[in-house]
C-alpha cells in the first residue's frame, strides 16, 4: 500500500496534477484527430475522453504523486469533458491517497482544565 499524502502536500500538488493531466489528454485527443470524426454519427456514441485514455495517466499520476492511478478509479464509459476527467481523477487521488491530517495534540492541562469544566 503507498504511503499516504498529507493534505497539505497534496493541496501544493493539486495545480501542477491537474495542468499536467489537462494536457497529457489534449495531446491525447490531439493524436486521434487522425481517425475520421464518428462523434456526429449516430451509431457511434463516444465520449469526448475514454476511459482507455484515462488510464494512460497512471505513469504521470505516479511521477506526480508517487502513486498510480488505479483503474477501478476510472469512470466506466468514459467522461463528457477533460475537465471532468481530470476533476474526477483529482477526487479519486485525494480520496485514496491522502491521509486526514492530524488534530493538534492537546497538552494535559487542557484537557484536565476540560475535565474539569464538566
Amino acid at each position: 500500500m503507498s504511503k499516504k499524502m498529507n493534505p497539505q502536500e497534496f493541496e501544493q500538488l493539486r495545480p501542477t496534477l491537474r495542468a499536467r493531466l489537462s494536457q497529457a489528454l489534449e495531446e491525447e485527443q490531439s493524436d486521434d484527430l487522425a481517425v475520421p470524426d464518428l462523434k456526429d454519427n449516430p451509431m457511434w456514441e463516444t465520449p469526448e475522453v475514454d476511459s482507455k485514455s484515462v488510464a494512460k495517466l497512471s505513469p504521470l499520476v505516479k511521477e506526480i504523486t508517487g502513486s498510480s492511478l488505479r483503474p477501478e478509479w476510472i469512470q466506466k464509459g468514459g467522461y463528457a469533458s477533460i475537465f471532468e476527467a481530470v476533476t474526477d481523477i483529482i477526487a479519486k487521488i485525494h480520496q485514496h491517497r491522502v491521509g486526514i491530517a492530524d488534530a493538534p495534540a492537546s497538552s494535559p492541562s487542557e484537557v484536565n482544565e476540560e475535565v474539569a469544566a464538566h
